[in-house]
């Protein structure tokens, strides 16, 4: 069995920052990365059990910490989780805005939820503009 530090250096070597493998090391007791892959990942919720929970309630682990292990798990490199992604806006429509975009959600032929309507409306909006 390895000690916690060759662990975390294991760790390191395989692609997680250096805090997730501090937060892996210190707050769960998997000590190899066969058993980070193979872990149970539970549900996280009050009273549950498993890697998740686990890391959770661990101090410094943020969601930033629990994306590389997801990654880890999913694709064998922490790395994955930290690739660009696009940024997040947050907008507020007052309740006509929000009937009219619900209206224009039943036109589509596919279901669409209101993130996704809003983004394809401003998309288009802005094809229009370009093109006057």
């Amino acid at each position: 069995m390895l000690t916690f530090r060759e662990f975390e250096t294991q760790l390191r070597e395989a692609g997680f920052s250096t805090r997730a493998a501090r937060v892996i090391v210190s707050a769960t007791s998997v000590r190899s990365l066969d058993e980070l892959r193979e872990a149970s990942w539970g549900d996280g919720g009050p009273g549950g059990t498993g890697l998740h929970r686990d890391l959770a309630l661990a101090p410094n682990c943020g969601q930033r910490v629990i994306s590389e292990v997801v990654a880890f798990r999913e694709h064998g490199d922490p790395r994955r989780s930290l690739q660009e992604r696009p940024p997040k806006v947050s907008i507020q429509f007052t309740p006509s805005e929000m009937a009219q975009i619900d209206a224009w959600i039943a036109q589509q032929s596919s279901e669409v939820g209101r993130s996704e309507a809003a983004r394809r409306l401003v998309l288009a909006a802005l094809a229009i503009s370009a093109r006057v």
